[in-house]
């Protein structure tokens, strides 16, 4: 099993050795878009992605899509759904009332210009200026914690540091929603797990293929990528004051639907899907050359 970047000399040496030998299976796991890529390789990927016997996708959204647009077989083909080992138990209804009159927004991630949490600290401040009371939490560290300190103090913001574990779920456990304007990725799966709403770009072109759960006014509230920075700090304090503005049940029905649109994400889900797949290709495709063969054509793409 190989990860299926264009970019990667080794992959296509390997391809060219599995056919050389004859009869052993290649698996590419791969995803069909990133943040940031580009239109054109994006395009491209289906057809590189034919070239291997196997082929493990991100999510679901990307197999449904390779197998009706693109006709992959589905024998062949499965997916990921990158999730966690194990989600916490939905949050009660008086829990959840605590989280909607108290609980804090919290940024969770890597403090890395990508995610551009500068957005959040500034939507934050003006959401203070309208009347907003309630505590912004920064979970992470990263190359942008100095950038984003600059912009205070700031009454109620709080930088917390990286955590991780039972401290990190604890947090999670108390927020009322997350933010996080761009580069959304797995911390999706952490935040829907605990009920918490997300307030985003609602562009999926913007954030990690995890994104494909998000909702928009079902589990999450979001802004449009248009205009500067100023622009875009407004929109997304539009989007905390509509989130902050929730009454008991619409709040309720939001959290349902995160803690919903991860149900079954789990590694155990997702490592007997990818078992499966190499069963069917090892079915279809049995090596017909000897381990130590193998063990050269690998030793000889690592060199």
């Amino acid at each position: 099993m190989v990860h299926g970047d264009l970019g990667e000399p080794a992959v296509h040496l390997l391809l060219a050795w599995a056919h050389w030998l004859r009869g052993i299976p290649v698996i590419c796991m791969g995803q069909y878009r990133r943040a940031g890529a580009r239109p054109l390789i994006t395009a491209f990927k289906p057809r590189w992605h034919r070239f291997f016997q196997g082929l493990v996708l991100y999510n679901e959204q990307e197999y449904q899509r390779y197998c009706t647009t693109y006709n992959f077989n589905r024998i062949k083909t499965t997916y990921l759904n990158n999730g966690l080992e194990q989600y916490p138990l939905p949050p009660t209804s008086a829990h959840l009332e605590s989280r909607r009159l108290n609980g804090p927004f919290m940024c969770l991630g890597r403090l890395e210009p990508k995610n551009r949490f500068d957005l959040a600290v500034r939507a934050y401040i003006l959401y203070r200026q309208l009347g907003g009371r309630r505590k912004l939490l920064i979970i992470g560290d990263g190359s942008s914690r100095a950038k984003l300190q600059a912009y205070g103090p700031i009454e109620g913001l709080h930088f917390i540091g990286a955590l991780y574990g039972d401290a990190l779920n604890s947090y999670l456990s108390h927020a009322f929603a997350l933010i996080h304007p761009f580069g959304l990725g797995l911390t999706i799966n952490s935040a829907f797990g605990h009920g918490c709403p997300v307030i985003c770009c609602r562009d999926p072109d913007v954030h990690m293929p995890e994104f494909w759960v998000w909702h928009e006014h079902h589990n999450g509230i979001g802004f449009s990528p248009e205009g500067d920075d100023r622009q875009l700090s407004l929109a997304l304090s539009d989007s905390l004051m509509a989130v902050d503005r929730l009454d008991q049940p619409g709040y309720a029905a939001m959290s349902q639907s995160a803690t919903q649109a991860v149900h079954g994400m789990t590694t155990h889900h997702m490592t007997k899907r990818v078992l499966h797949l190499f069963k069917r290709v090892l079915m279809r495709h049995p090596p017909h050359v000897s381990d130590s063969v193998l063990s050269k054509a690998a030793l000889k793409t690592h060199s």
